[in-house]
């Protein structure tokens, strides 16, 4: 057996011991289209999103070669979804980095590790400190696009797809889709769209007890 893309589900051989369904989405053209109000949000969205992107400039190639850096916004952000918000602060991401260095640093047992650690937090806390501008339009940009990008997940959720739910203490529980992906029909290139606020949050914190 092997995994194929675009299978032919209608050639498989129904049976009533199995249900299943090809991955496709039913072209909804004209159905779950923005309304005249959606549309201008969506367009003042944009407009805010090039405006703070043309601020921020070359900022955010330069950050991704700060890997630690990288790393600590990175399992921040994932922090700020688990516990139910969005985005992040400079200030937050701040004093996330200061509890989670001196956390580490008091586990360190030889004074050369935690001299180490200690040189490390510096480096990031000095960099952080030197571009609070600059990070604080990032934080910005970030928050502008998933305002965007709810917009049109939430529209998106409007036309009956498959059910999805989610496993709890009380039993499963109806629950938004993951997200969606949009295809070019011109390029074939997909654009995935994730409600973080949904699905990673659940992903983060509902117990993984899966059926063997």
């Amino acid at each position: 057996m092997r995994s194929v893309f675009d299978p032919q589900v209608n050639r498989l051989k129904k049976t009533k011991d199995v249900w299943f369904r090809d991955a496709d989405f039913k072209d909804e053209s004209g159905t779950a289209t923005l309304t005249a109000g959606e549309t201008e949000m969506a367009e003042s969205l944009l407009d805010e999103i090039e405006s703070t992107n043309k601020q921020l400039g070359t900022f955010i190639d330069e950050v991704k070669g700060f890997k630690k850096m990288i790393d600590m916004v990175m399992i921040y952000v994932n922090d700020v979804v688990k516990s139910g918000g969005v985005g992040g602060s400079t200030r937050g991401l701040n004093g996330w980095i200061m509890t989670k260095y001196n956390t580490d640093i008091n586990k360190l047992k030889t004074p050369a590790s935690k001299e180490k650690k200690l040189k490390e937090l510096g480096e990031i806390t000095n960099y952080l400190n030197k571009n609070k501008a600059e990070f604080d339009a990032m934080f910005e940009l970030a928050e502008l696009m998933i305002e965007l990008k709810m917009i049109l997940i939430r529209k998106l959720e409007t036309i009956k797809g498959i059910g999805t739910w989610i496993q709890t203490d009380d039993g499963l529980k109806s629950t938004a889709p993951e997200g969606f992906v949009a295809v070019d029909r011109t390029s074939n290139k997909a654009l995935k769209l994730v409600d973080r606020l949904e699905f990673s949050r659940s992903n983060f914190t509902v117990a993984k007890n899966w059926v063997k």
